[in-house]
């Protein structure tokens, strides 16, 4: 179990208390791929476009990436004219503006 407080973690193993502060490494990895900010999301998927493999070595496959925190996808892939990759895992209940979200995204063609 991982509780994250602020900047902090709070790292469990059943009941009891292992750790506070910075994550161990093995524990960290679970992490780089959820997202809360728009802007973190969208230096994933920037970098994403411009090399996936760096990507995917830094934020895990894209189809894994948890972005249920994310509210604004306004603009995310726009004008990424390669940009093709499977997103259809991602959990956007919670996404209330999609504006121009592909614009310009001319080779999406996922289902």
């Amino acid at each position: 179990i991982l509780i994250l407080l602020g900047a902090d973690a709070v790292f469990c193993t059943g009941a009891a208390t292992v750790g506070k502060g910075v994550p161990p490494i093995h524990h960290r990895r679970l992490l780089d791929n959820i997202f809360t900010t728009k802007a973190s999301l969208e230096t994933a998927v920037e970098a994403y476009n411009v090399d996936v493999d760096s990507a995917e070595a830094t934020y895990g496959p894209i189809v894994d990436w948890d972005v249920s925190g994310i509210t604004d996808m306004s603009y995310l892939f726009s004008n990424l004219e390669n940009f093709d990759a499977d997103i259809s895992s991602w959990e956007t209940s919670g996404v209330t503006n999609m504006y121009q979200m592909f614009r310009g995204a001319s080779a999406f063609n996922q289902p």
